[in-house]
């Protein structure tokens, strides 16, 4: 007998931005600052969307593996729009880690943060 259909809370939220994610990776790796290409979502027709896309690139990011960069701005006329950039993962903990070194309040890279010592 087959399964029936996956609960709702396990649904993936949308709207999906996978794929701007994905097209800036694509745009090229600055291997100093581990910043990937920056491109603009264009033609959102509130504050809110815009907002809701910023989210939605963050939470797509994280499913692949990167850290993300997004600002919401007035575009042209009464339009908003997204400025985001993808950033590696490794190099943004190696820069964390280079900021801040032993001054950090927490290890944030403990499994468990009774451990730290």
């Amino acid at each position: 007998m087959p399964r029936g259909p996956a609960p709702q809370w396990t649904a993936k939220k949308p709207p999906f931005t996978h794929d701007h994610v994905q097209a800036s990776v694509a745009g090229g790796l600055n291997a100093q600052t581990g910043h990937y290409a920056e491109l603009l979502y264009q033609g959102c027709e509130s504050e809110e969307r815009a907002v809701e896309i910023k989210r939605s690139l963050y939470r797509c990011a994280k499913h692949l593996g990167f850290s993300m960069k997004a600002e919401v701005e007035p575009g042209a006329g009464s339009d908003w729009q997204v400025r985001f950039r993808a950033i590696d993962k490794a190099t943004a903990r190696a820069y964390v880690r280079k900021r801040y070194g032993q001054k950090m309040p927490y290890n944030p890279y403990a499994r468990n943060p009774a451990e730290d010592g």
